[in-house]
């Protein structure tokens, strides 16, 4: 058995985005046609006992699911969904990292796991996705650099592949 991460769609369509007036990247403040972020859920669950120490519940599966914004009126093309894909791509990506390190964690209490739990969150869904996802729409300039989304695409694509992929394209997740 093991932690697993599960995104609940895998791929996005322009049905899973809800209209909006107006949208700002919410890490750059610049203003964009779509935004595409993602919620996970870790189930709470009882831990296990593991050789005198407490580990997560096995089999536990985390669940990320879109968080996603159109602006009214942008013209919903391909291109601009392939990028935000990506964006989403990023989380899945995220989420495996996570759930392999969940597997590994092993506290004393319950207090202490929650606290451990709480810091590998922070760690890759906030800090580490945050420096991926800038780096992405600067490299890429919000999609709109072809060059640029080609080779984020082939190095996200490349980790989403690999299911023990540590990093993007050099960056660690």
């Amino acid at each position: 058995m093991a932690i697993f991460a599960f995104a609940m769609p895998p791929r996005l369509v322009w049905a899973n985005y809800a209209p909006a007036a107006a949208l700002v990247d919410p890490i750059d403040g610049t203003p964009v046609d779509a935004v595409t972020e993602y919620n996970f859920n870790v189930p709470s669950l009882p831990p296990r006992n593991v050789g005198g120490q407490l580990a997560l519940a096995d089999p536990m599966q985390l669940t990320i699911t879109p968080n996603t914004r159109v602006r009214i009126g942008a013209p919903q093309t391909p291109a601009l969904l392939a990028h935000e894909q990506l964006h989403y791509d990023v989380g899945i990506c995220i989420a495996r990292q996570v759930a392999r390190e969940l597997m590994r964690l092993r506290e004393p209490t319950v207090a202490a796991l929650a606290t451990a739990m709480q810091r590998i969150v922070e760690l890759h869904f906030h800090r580490r996705s945050r420096l991926i996802q800038r780096r992405y729409d600067i490299d890429s300039q919000h999609g709109t650099n072809a060059h640029f989304q080609r080779i984020w695409a082939h190095m996200i694509t490349a980790a989403l592949a690999n299911p023990n992929s540590t990093q993007i394209g050099g960056f660690f997740l």
